[in-house]
């Protein structure tokens, strides 16, 4: 009759084996993980880059037909939440233009992200010369995520030739979109934009004061 080895694993060999194999799946889900995260991070990091390109371009329209370009470091005195830094730049802007024909006043702001710390949204509106009387006041729509908090040094608006009252017709925008640059720095994304220079028959009290 024939011998059969009937030993089997021994509870030594079962225990290593149970090791090897619980090492083996901590370190294939971590690395999952890793590549899910870089992947999240990759889409976020396009998708903020994207929503500043559209804003600057929808902010490029309005300076270019703009009527009036407010003066950005004034808007800290009017305006709950805008930030001055130094004696032309802000984080909010604010400009009386020409929409699709219609005259009205936009305003731009930089703002911490309420639901994000540490990031900042930048948050647009419109709203009638005369939104007092007819109640036209739009209401605030984000354009973008995921932003770097504005500083001193890198101000999101910025006008030249700012002691004349109305007279800088250059405006600086600068927008970081945060952690999408290299080593994770911020991606910074600028633009010099240049108004008409003119009030065209609009008087210089047009939407001021603006909403707070």
């Amino acid at each position: 009759m024939p011998d059969h080895d009937d030993s089997g694993f021994s509870v030594t060999e079962l225990l290593v084996s149970m090791a090897v194999f619980t090492l083996v799946a901590a370190l294939c889900t971590q690395a999952t993980i890793q590549i899910a995260d870089s992947m999240r991070r990759t889409a976020s990091a396009t998708q903020a880059i994207t929503q500043v390109r559209l804003a600057l371009g929808n902010i490029e329209r309005q300076v270019r037909s703009g009527n009036v370009l407010f003066n950005p470091v004034n808007e800290a005195a009017t305006t709950s939440g805008c930030q001055a830094y130094g004696t032309s730049g802000g984080s909010c802007m604010r400009v009386s233009t020409q929409l699709n024909g219609v005259s009205r006043c936009v305003a731009w702001q930089v703002i911490p992200d309420p639901a994000s710390a540490g990031l900042a949204v930048l948050r647009t509106r419109s709203y009638s010369p005369t939104w007092r009387t007819d109640n036209d006041l739009g209401a605030w729509f984000i354009s973008a995520r995921e932003l770097q908090l504005p500083t001193a040094s890198t101000p999101p608006f910025q006008r030249s030739n700012a002691s004349a009252a109305y007279g800088g017709r250059l405006l600086d925008v600068t927008l970081i979109a945060s952690g999408t640059g290299a080593s994770g720095q911020g991606l910074t994304l600028t633009s010099s934009l240049e108004g008409r220079n003119t009030t065209y028959g609009s008087e210089d009290s047009q939407c001021t004061p603006g909403p707070s």
